[in-house]
């Protein structure tokens, strides 16, 4: 049997292209492994052969082609009692990836089986569906697809793609009870360009509930499944983005730069904008000036949101 426990580890895994965590591994012969656990979700598609797949420490379930198993981010499982069984990894940690999932993000079966914590699964086994053959091929072909990309240098845009695809796919063909989704579906896109659009303006964490109709637990927890931060801490990086913009495009005085994006305190500002790009405000419009023309590529928040959720 196995041991992976030291294998599973984001970095190690990842190890290759750690600022973009999706990969996609076949397994064609999945030895029988001791109980492990991974920090990021893992989508397990079971192409072939057999075998038991336990969730924790519970009993095994049995498992056959056609069968797909999402397992938490801190899950533990393991497989035993394997014939030939032949499986697609999908391993992913959504948190750390461009934010291109917002409207899987409202998918009742997104929201059930990606985006629940694992203390959800204290007493239950992670989620387990079975899909009719034809849907089945489909996904099988997307997923074969992805793990063919791997191997090729200059390929996210190829394997992004794909991952949406694949998971959509997934999502449209299960079938799941909306009763037992019990919280409201987040509308993260509506979140998102309502700060694009006001960051300038003072938004508090009840402005943002009021506009999904959730509570501030709901929201804090569904967002930071989403993206690895807080609300609040997601609109201060791009209001840190749409700061560097103006310090290179414009001449403003640093002061009417922190006003204009949205920061109530200058002090708070150079602190904030100097922890996450190493340079002061100052320091960083400066670089700029001494580049001979070369544009300085400005980040994205989900940029800034990668060192947060690192530190």
């Amino acid at each position: 049997m196995v041991n992976l426990e030291k294998h599973k580890t984001r970095d190690f895994v990842f190890r290759n292209d750690k600022d973009f965590p999706l990969l996609a591994k076949l397994m064609a012969d999945q030895d029988n492994v001791c109980t492990h656990k991974h920090d990021f979700t893992e989508c397990i598609i079971v192409i072939g052969g057999k075998g038991f797949h336990h969730s924790g420490m519970r009993e095994g379930i049995p498992i056959s082609r056609g069968d797909i198993i999402v397992v938490p981010r801190g899950g533990e499982h393991r497989y035993t009692r394997n014939e030939n069984l032949s499986i697609i990894n999908l391993l992913f940690e959504s948190s750390l990836l461009p934010p291109v999932l917002m409207e899987l993000y409202s998918h009742p079966i997104y929201k059930s089986f990606f985006m629940k914590s694992l203390s959800s699964y204290k007493d239950s086994d992670y989620p387990i569906f079975h899909l009719e053959k034809e849907k089945f091929d489909e996904i099988e072909v997307f997923a074969r697809y992805l793990t063919n990309a791997e191997a090729k240098p200059y390929n996210h845009c190829v394997k992004l793609g794909l991952f949406m695809v694949l998971l959509t796919k997934i999502c449209n063909a299960c079938i799941v009870n909306e009763d037992e989704v019990k919280d409201p579906p987040l509308n993260i896109s509506k979140l998102i360009v309502y700060m694009e659009q006001n960051f300038h303006r003072q938004i508090y964490l009840q402005d943002l509930t009021k506009l999904v109709a959730m509570s501030n637990t709901t929201l804090q927890r569904h967002f930071n499944n989403a993206f690895g931060v807080t609300p609040m801490v997601y609109l201060r990086n791009i209001r840190l983005c749409r700061a560097a913009e103006m310090l290179i495009n414009t001449d403003l005085p640093l002061k009417e730069i922190s006003c204009c994006t949205g920061f109530i305190s200058e002090p708070y500002f150079f602190r904030a904008f100097k922890k996450y790009f190493a340079l002061s405000p100052a320091q960083y419009r400066l670089m700029q000036k001494t580049q001979d023309g070369k544009k300085i590529e400005i980040p994205e928040p989900s940029e800034l949101n990668k060192k947060c959720i690192k530190q």
